[in-house]
């Protein structure tokens, strides 16, 4: 993945750049109440996976917002659908943690 000059991209947009046949690996983790989420109803109708430049990956998590942004913190995930109010409070106690992106149903 290549960011531009800074290892975190302000805006969150990195050109992927794999070799051919090599996919990196992306492991996402859900909090309990955001079952809707784009991400996991694609992966659970299995929509358009394999044409992915990643290989995506689900990752069971405990039934906790904290313990989910912990994970993340923690290098476990690389992309985690919390509620909004529970990023912004571990952000606003000193995360380094990033908002990508909304999502409203």
């Amino acid at each position: 993945i290549s960011c531009a000059s800074s290892p975190v991209s302000s805006a969150c947009n990195c050109e992927m750049k794999v070799a051919t046949g090599v996919k990196p690996r992306l492991r996402v983790g859900c909090a309990v109440g955001v079952a809707s989420a784009p991400a996991q109803f694609a992966m659970s109708n299995n929509l358009h996976l394999d044409g992915l430049c990643f290989s995506l990956h689900w990752v069971k998590c405990p039934p906790d917002a904290d313990a989910v942004i912990a994970m993340l913190s923690a290098g476990l995930l690389d992309l985690a659908v919390v509620h909004t109010e529970d990023i912004v409070q571990a952000i606003a106690n000193g995360s380094s943690l990033r908002i990508c992106g909304t999502f409203t149903s």
